[in-house]
């Protein structure tokens, strides 16, 4: 899963179903749905991918909150 240079987003990965699932600093990740593999890497070589993730991302496609994962265990 390849990291991201941001100070809010910490890493990305890209499913063949079109899924882009984005990993936050703290903690939480969400999964955006219908995403372009496109528009996947032009995140990963955006110069500023928080940027990219407010302008391209949010609030433009079906998204789902992912469970934290249990660090206890």
């Amino acid at each position: 899963m390849p990291l991201l240079n941001s100070s809010h987003l910490h890493a990305a990965d890209y499913s063949p179903a079109g899924t882009l699932t984005i990993h936050f600093k703290d903690g939480s990740a969400y999964a955006y749905h219908g995403v372009p593999r496109a528009t996947y890497t032009s995140l990963l070589s955006a110069k500023s991918p928080g940027q990219f993730f407010h302008r391209q991302l949010q609030g433009k496609f079906k998204h789902s909150r992912l469970a934290k994962p249990n660090r206890g265990s």
